[in-house]
């Protein structure tokens, strides 16, 4: 039945004017057509129901995939089909992909089925720009209407010529992408500071295309408020992976730099880059905050954390009364504040001006980050597996308790600075980013961050790259996203 209704609902509902219909996901397959879904004699099968989702596809090179349709006559006559594919939008065409079908009138047996391939070609090269980072659309949808390359597959009843049948009902099958150009950047393994003092940091894109590199140091661990000591059993900046906490919320690795001011940019800025283990599809429904412990006395005071206003993520930061467990008041603000996010990404980066810590000047400090869930109706599922997950996570763990652990960092332990902490990097070519003597003795471990690399695995848009140590290939995993969680339960799969 939900076959029926999909395949003969009409794509009619339009966005101001006729020559305007919706984009596939918000109208899905269209107005419901119960006449038609009661009377048609053809039904279409696609993807889980009756449509197909490619979703988000990042390419670093052309590609191409093939899906498939089952069309059922429910007649006891064998019927004639030609299938077709159109745009929702006409300036969709030659944007950067292209559907290819069987040619011909196809014929169904009586009573019985055939299996049609639907092959999608896209050409990276021609697709529109990538506007979702470093900063997400919001409240304009028509930012994403224009990434969204998304249309119906017609199928049409046909007379022996092969000419539609008149007042036969067409039936459409939605089909949907949203595409993306992505760079596939990694570096080489580094050399510990003592053994090569001079040896730079060595990066390659694989790709095409051009992407970005963002350099931070992976903080150390700490287990007593006045900074590193004793006998940590945890590895500063990184969170292993966690089964009990559901995937988008699962923190992997904490990143922190401090870039100092300079003509171009009159501030100094201490950015956070917080890497999670499996991508989220929508950035807003969780959200970081970083508490920061400015004069490692043991006492949180001040909190860095991201907030949704107008459907922009931003980062806010102030003064934090821990006795109250509440903001300072008066302090909270977002001058000269920084954040960047993707859709389906496994990287957010929050910056802020050294003084949202109340020193003017870099400083050590303790700190640690929690990932918390803004939607319970997807983060808690009764009946399901997870209808007690937690829901948030801590880096690291037992963080939260007042003689827990934290990261410590001081920019003046690092041995080593790199010549540039953010720098672009064109496709097919490799760099060398010079690394100078630091401050201080620490030989740190570093996060790489890669958002605009391909969104198929957490290290391939974060790379751990500890000195000295070699480095494993990226490994792909899949999407998790709490419906199929979901779904799988309710199939008794769980």
């Amino acid at each position: 039945i939900s076959q029926l209704l999909m395949n003969y609902a009409r794509p009619v509902i339009y966005a101001g004017s006729p020559d305007n219909r919706m984009p596939v996901v918000r109208q899905g397959a269209g107005l419901v057509d119960l006449w038609g879904a009661g009377t048609g004699r053809l039904r279409v099968a696609a993807g889980d129901i009756a449509s197909i989702n490619l979703g988000m596809v990042s390419l670093t090179e052309a590609w191409s995939t093939t899906r498939s349709m089952t069309i059922y006559n429910l007649d006891d006559q064998e019927a004639r089909v030609t299938v077709s594919a159109g745009f929702r939008a006409a300036d969709d065409v030659d944007k950067g992909l292209s559907l290819t079908l069987p040619d011909g009138p196809l014929t169904v047996p009586a009573g019985g089925s055939l299996e049609v391939p639907v092959d999608f070609a896209f050409a990276p090269e021609v697709l529109r720009e990538w506007t979702q980072w470093p900063e997400l659309a919001g409240q304009d949808p028509g930012q994403m209407d224009a990434l969204e390359l998304d249309g119906w597959i017609l199928v049409t009843p046909a007379d022996e010529a092969g000419q539609p049948q008149a007042d036969a009902p067409v039936v459409s099958v939605p089909y949907y992408a949203l595409p993306r150009r992505a760079s596939a950047i990694a570096a080489e393994p580094l050399a510990e500071a003592l053994e090569a003092p001079d040896a730079p940091l060595r990066l390659t894109n694989a790709s095409d295309y051009p992407g970005r590199v963002e350099l931070f140091a992976l903080p150390q661990p700490a287990i007593r408020a006045d900074g590193p000591g004793g006998e940590p059993d945890f590895e500063g900046g990184l969170d292993p992976d966690e089964p009990e906490v559901l995937e988008e919320l699962d923190i992997r690795a904490v990143g922190v730099r401090v870039e100092p001011a300079t003509a171009a940019m009159t501030r100094t800025l201490l950015s956070f880059a917080i890497a999670r283990h499996a991508r989220a599809a929508i950035p807003r429904v969780t959200r970081y905050d970083v508490w920061v412990d400015a004069d490692s006395d043991g006492t949180i005071d001040h909190r860095i954390w991201e907030t949704v206003i107008g459907g922009r993520v931003m980062t806010h930061y102030g003064a934090w009364d821990a006795e109250a467990g509440a903001m300072v008041e008066g302090t909270e603000s977002d001058e000269a504040a920084g954040h960047t996010t993707d859709l389906h990404s496994y990287v957010s980066t929050l910056s802020v001006p050294i003084e949202a810590l109340g020193t003017e000047t870099p400083k050590p400090f303790l700190f640690y980050v929690t990932n918390f869930g803004t939607n319970e109706d997807w983060l808690f599922m009764p009946g399901t597996r997870y209808e007690r997950v937690p829901d948030q996570d801590v880096a690291p763990d037992g963080a939260m308790a007042a003689d827990g652990p934290r990261y410590f960092f001081d920019a003046d332990m690092l041995a080593r600075l790199p010549e540039a902490w953010s720098l672009e990097l064109a496709g097919g070519e490799s760099l060398e980013v010079p690394l100078s003597r630091g401050p201080g003795e620490t030989d740190a471990s570093w996060l790489l961050i890669y958002a605009g690399n391909a969104h198929d695995g957490a290290d391939r848009q974060a790379q751990v790259l500890v000195p000295g140590v070699q480095l494993e290939p990226p490994t792909p995993d899949g999407l998790f996203l709490p419906l199929l969680l979901r779904a799988f339960d309710l199939a008794g799969e769980g």
